[in-house]
């Protein structure tokens, strides 16, 4: 695996991307930039469901760990790389950088080894870039992350699953105490945020923030939320939590 040169579609079309983005939005709103370790690009890029390529890159680890590191920090360059161009060219206010635990393993010395090298690398070129940057540690579709793996992370705010891992925004303060904490509610068509009526909405806001306060807290949901979901519904949240 090699790095790729800077005119790369890789680098060129995302920049033009984010360039359109905060040319059409300006500064009305804050712009953060996804962008996925390379463990979950890997995951994304291979033939196959993310189950079966979970397995794969296990296996990958399992017969030469030193190898996956080494594709991993030029992989991870490569995305610091696109931190740095996404905030400084294209505009962006910071990027929402996210990553998981490697699914089955418990190992931490390993995810130490191998993962978080390159992902501590690109949250400091970010960083550099921007004092705005997000960890989102990924529980989507049940996925579950050992959190105080990423309690190190230098970042400004961490975003974790609070309701698939069962860990409250308040529970939570005690792994992150120093960062600003987004989430709260749950991001599925089943969880009260998509389907709740809007009593429903406001007091679950009001929950949440009674718990765990209104200092550095950002309420969001656990990662994307279904695209149908009707948007007047983040205006419940935005007017609930102002009482």
């Amino acid at each position: 695996i090699q790095p790729l040169s800077d005119d790369d579609p890789y680098f060129v079309r995302q920049v033009a991307y984010a360039k359109e983005l905060t040319r059409r939005y300006g500064s009305d709103i804050a712009m953060f930039y996804n962008l996925f370790c390379a463990g979950t690009i890997l995951k994304f890029v291979r033939p196959g469901t993310i189950s079966e390529n979970e397995k794969f890159l296990a296996q990958l680890i399992q017969e030469d760990k030193a190898a996956v590191r080494a594709a991993f920090d030029v992989i991870s360059a490569d995305i610091a790389k696109l931190a740095e161009r996404i905030i400084k060219e294209g505009g962006a206010t910071g990027v929402y950088f996210s990553l998981q635990n490697l699914a089955g393993s418990a190992d931490r010395a390993l995810y130490d080894e191998v993962f978080a090298p390159g992902e501590k690398e690109i949250l400091r070129v970010a960083n550099a870039a921007s004092s705005y940057n997000i960890l989102h540690i990924c529980g989507y579709a049940g996925h579950r992350n050992e959190l105080e793996w990423y309690r190190g992370y230098e970042v400004k705010t961490i975003n974790w699953a609070a309701v698939v891992e069962g860990v409250p925004l308040e529970e939570g303060r005690k792994v992150f105490p120093e960062h600003a904490l987004l989430g709260g509610f749950g991001n599925l068509d089943t969880d009260v945020l998509y389907r709740g009526s809007r009593a429903e909405v406001e007091a679950e806001t009001r929950r949440i923030l009674d718990a765990a306060g209104h200092t550095g807290i950002l309420l969001g949901a656990d990662c994307t939320v279904p695209r149908d979901i009707d948007r007047n519904r983040f205006a419940w949240v935005r007017e609930a939590a102002r009482v």
